[in-house]
């Protein structure tokens, strides 16, 4: 049988914090949800399987969130170029 993991251990596996572990949970295994006042905890197997899809996930956040910087970067140079052809 494989070893029960809780969400702080898969939090330090997946450099993140417990809350977005159970957040992610939450969202991935509606149905194993533990009852109120109860635990998460993922055995081995799961946790491979949500691993894969946890660090696709956040890879794909990672490049939204820099995409998104660099369209305010972007936007904040062409301000910059405006100014200057204009002598402020």
């Amino acid at each position: 049988m494989s070893a029960m993991l809780t969400t702080k251990e898969i939090a330090q596996e997946l450099d993140t914090d417990p809350g977005t572990v159970r957040r992610y949970l939450r969202t991935t295994l509606p149905d194993h949800k533990p009852e109120k006042g109860n635990r998460w905890s993922i055995n081995e197997d799961e946790f491979q399987a949500l691993k894969a899809k946890f660090l696709k996930l956040h890879a794909s956040q990672s490049n939204h969130d820099t995409l998104e910087m660099i369209k305010i970067l972007r936007k904040g140079l062409d301000e910059l170029e405006t100014r200057i052809a204009k002598g402020e």
